[in-house]
């Protein structure tokens, strides 16, 4: 299943997409005291237009890739 693209054909590979991860306060703590810690969610942004393009949840991240 191909990736969802924004309005100028950027998608997740591109190096004009940006990853906007977002974490839960305790996530947030540890991540003050170098403990890594899972975002509860991931937005794909593009550079060049701005549109937020994609978006994973907490189930869509257990199995993403970093």
């Amino acid at each position: 299943m191909p990736h969802p693209l924004c309005g100028c054909n950027t998608d997740r590979e591109s190096p004009n997409a940006e990853e906007i991860r977002k974490y839960s306060r305790m996530s947030i703590f540890l991540l003050l005291f170098g403990v890594s810690a899972v975002p509860i969610s991931l937005e794909f942004k593009c550079k060049k237009c701005g549109q937020i393009f994609d978006r994973l949840n907490e189930e869509e991240l257990r199995t993403f890739k970093y």
